[in-house]
């Protein structure tokens, strides 16, 4: 599972956007931040979104209906909640806007994350559990390994002298 995902990340290439930090509620081009263009840019403002995007390790990834007020935490159950591969800890919300909020967030001094109230267009991401190496019984076998291959070495030379 972590060769897969360093193999998607080692393919994945930048694709140039600027998050401008545009508030929900803006609909003037007063509300767009003074930010200077060079040639070649563009700027593109998508449909507003009726719907919040539930994607990762949920039971049922799906984008759902928007509905105003609704916690984050609804959402997810909406989708079935984190699997027993998910890393709940880890579990972070892609804005509209294109900023991201995780649990570890300073902005969250007022809210608990799971009762954070989205936006349309919001997405949540479930990661999956990366498995770290540790723990002494994991490197058994490999320790094994190394002092057998080695007493094994000590053998042969003994015999060649």
């Amino acid at each position: 599972m972590q060769r897969t995902l360093v193999d998607q990340l080692s393919t994945t290439q930048p694709n140039g956007r600027v998050v401008l930090g545009i508030k929900p509620g803006g609909m003037t081009i007063a509300d767009i931040p003074d930010f200077p263009l060079e040639d070649g840019d563009s700027l593109f403002i998508p449909p507003k979104l009726g719907t919040v995007q539930v994607t990762g390790e949920v039971y049922n990834a799906n984008a759902l209906r928007y509905q105003l007020r609704k916690p984050l935490s609804a959402y997810l159950e909406d989708s079935g909640g984190p699997t027993r591969l998910a890393d709940v800890k880890r579990i972070f919300l892609i804005r509209a806007d294109g900023t991201v909020v995780s649990r570890q967030s300073r902005q969250l001094w007022q809210r608990n994350f799971d009762q954070m109230v989205l936006m349309p267009g919001d997405a949540i991401i479930v990661p999956p559990k990366l498995k770290t190496p540790g723990g002494f019984m994991e490197e058994l076998p490999l320790i094994t390994q190394i002092i057998s291959q080695t007493a094994m070495t000590g053998a042969v030379l003994s015999l060649i002298h």
